[in-house]
């Protein structure tokens, strides 16, 4: 069964920031962070029964008769009913106000 979708929005001031400390914790550490990318967009989606792989979603943004299908690379962060998604950067910025 697909998951119930509930709401997609910007992501949360709290989403960013774990994911910037995430990346500022691991360039500390020497290693390279791709999970986060502090000039890209980020969206919230939260859904009822979300798979825990994320090799198992498919995210696709429509806009202007234009789709967009997110790869693994633009999931950022996972938890519970809450993703964090990169936005595609052929979408305008209209499309989550």
């Amino acid at each position: 069964m697909p998951p119930l979708g509930i709401n997609v929005s910007e992501a949360a001031k709290q989403d960013i920031a774990m994911l910037r400390a995430l990346r500022a914790e691991a360039l500390k550490q020497g290693r390279e962070f791709h999970d986060y990318d502090p000039e890209a967009r980020y969206v919230t989606i939260r859904a009822i029964g979300l798979d825990y792989n994320p090799h198992y979603i498919r995210v696709k943004f429509e806009q202007g008769g234009r789709q967009f299908i997110l790869k693994y690379e633009d999931f950022s962060l996972a938890m519970g009913d809450r993703l964090v998604v990169r936005v595609p950067t052929q979408s305008s910025p209209a499309a989550f106000n």
